[in-house]
């Protein structure tokens, strides 16, 4: 690093003839900052850069890519749960962790409301079966509900697409 210089220009100057592609995942942490993604693909015009973001950059060279989630059943009252996208990859994921888990009428309402609260995201999902049998699907759900609380505060009302993936090129 040179002291004398920015670093953004710094940056930008190494990366000017490099063909090479960045990842900045969580950037809705930085959003004050996101003129800097276009300035570096301004600057790099071989640099693929792939960002991503509950909220969209607002940037003009910005492609929005939705994240959706797997199917997932409207309550847990529905006929064949375990034929649901979601149900079957929490059931998967929590028999990695007890080889004899099952849906039984005592933890499918728990595993739907678990699904229902992640969006059927599979890393939420794979997350919190995980947490199986330490917690169990009550208590999973209940701990998912109670911090996403706090993601809902920290989301910005202007957002009109939170699943959106900003992909930058």
């Amino acid at each position: 690093l040179q002291a004398d210089l920015p670093v953004l220009t710094q940056l930008c100057a190494y990366l000017r003839n490099k063909a090479c592609l960045l990842i900045l995942d969580n950037y809705e942490h930085l959003l004050d900052g996101a003129e800097v993604v276009s300035q570096l693909l301004a600057a790099a015009p071989l640099l693929k850069i792939i960002v991503t973001s509950r909220l969209p950059l607002r940037q003009p060279d910005e492609w929005l890519l939705p994240v959706e989630g797997l199917s997932v059943p409207a309550s847990s009252t529905e006929p064949d749960l375990a034929n649901y996208e979601s149900v079957a990859l929490f059931v998967q994921w929590a028999r990695r962790k007890q080889s004899y888990f099952a849906l039984d009428a005592e933890n499918q309402s728990a595993v739907v409301d678990i699904c229902r609260l992640v969006d059927g995201l599979p890393l939420g999902i794979v997350l919190a079966a995980a947490c199986y049998p330490e917690l169990t699907c009550a208590e999973i759900g209940a701990e998912i509900r109670r911090n996403l609380i706090i993601l809902a505060a920290e989301a910005s009302d202007e957002a009109s697409d939170q699943s959106a993936a900003p992909v930058s090129d």
